[in-house]
């Protein structure tokens, strides 16, 4: 029961947090830390929730490699910057919902 991509992960994202000291890695033990787990929603290895100065619920399910890094380096710009980059009216849609909802997105490389 082990996980075969956490290592190669725990690498990748060591590499991009020593690029910038803006950014930070914390780690977290599915079984032995499953408070904070569970506070991020997470329930699978690897998994990254990117956080800035607040949690908007961004998380990566899995190694962010090839597109998936792309995405990852997305996401980080957007949560530091504060802004979706959403236009008003896309933002006024997304105010409107008004029950909790959990949006998934899959990449692949096709």
């Amino acid at each position: 029961l082990g996980c075969e991509t956490c290592p190669p992960t725990r690498r990748m994202l060591s590499e991009l947090v020593s690029l910038s000291d803006q950014l930070t890695l914390e780690e977290f033990n599915l079984v032995l830390d499953a408070e904070q787990a569970r506070e991020y929603g997470v329930d699978r290895a690897p998994a990254i929730a990117v956080v800035g100065a607040e949690d908007t619920g961004i998380r990566f399910i899995g190694m962010p490699a090839g597109y998936e890094l792309a995405s990852l380096i997305d996401a980080i710009r957007l949560v530091s910057s504060g802004d979706s980059g959403l236009s008003q009216e896309s933002r006024a849609l997304v105010a409107a919902v008004d029950a909790p909802l959990a949006m998934q997105v899959f990449v692949t490389p096709t």
